[in-house]
């Protein structure tokens, strides 16, 4: 994609960004709205109820800063990328089926391949501290609370006004009792790093400039 073509793609995902809100919220935050109320309204609402600032363009010249125009599900595969890199020792030694296909499920198959192909690659190395350790008594549970830490670190290591926009992509009360889980900008840094191989959707590609 031409730098042209990338750069008018990217003013118009920066305007539904910041004026079209209710094209990327999760739908529970529109509940209590009637349904025949028109995408402009609610999006006016939202952004006065919740009084969100306006995201200026000078973030889309990192690629740390587009993480904010990045959809749910992109998003979500980073973190879970992050998680089965930090877990990468302790997925290849399960032997319990049950626990398998739990961290299937919480993964997906594909996360989990590729986490192991990379087990030794140095990207693995900065979430290696997350602990996944023999004293985690439920390696899929904590890699539910992992992911959702991580994706707490991806919204938050952007402004204000773009982070508190990022986290209307999850559900009211996503985040609540999600702690800090470290050095959130080492861990964001290196889930850029990996973000080629976390199969990420055709448009996030192109937003990140992979």
């Amino acid at each position: 994609m031409s730098k042209q073509i990338y750069s008018i793609s990217a003013r118009r995902m920066l305007w539904r960004f910041n004026v079209d809100v209710v094209a990327y919220v999760h739908p529970a935050w529109l509940k209590s709205w009637p349904v025949r109320a028109s995408s402009k309204l609610h999006s006016q609402t939202l952004i006065a109820q919740l009084e969100l600032g306006l995201v200026d363009a000078s973030l889309m010249t990192s690629k740390h800063g587009r993480l904010m125009l990045l959809d749910a599900c992109d998003l979500k595969k980073l973190a879970r990328l992050g998680a089965a890199l930090g877990a990468a020792e302790r997925l290849k030694l399960l032997i319990l089926g049950k626990e398998v296909r739990a961290c299937v499920r919480v993964l997906g198959r594909e996360t989990v391949d590729m986490a192991l192909q990379l087990e030794s690659n140095a990207l693995v190395q900065p979430f290696k501290r997350l602990t996944f350790n023999d004293s985690v008594i439920s390696l899929p549970r904590h890699l539910l609370e992992v992911q959702r830490g991580l994706l707490r670190a991806l919204c938050d290591s952007v402004p204000n006004a773009a982070a508190q926009r990022m986290r209307l992509r999850f559900r009211p009360g996503y985040f609540d009792r999600i702690g800090v889980i470290g050095n959130d900008a080492a861990l964001v840094a290196a889930l850029l790093d990996a973000a080629p191989y976390a199969n990420l959707s055709e448009q996030a590609k192109c937003t990140l400039q992979y």
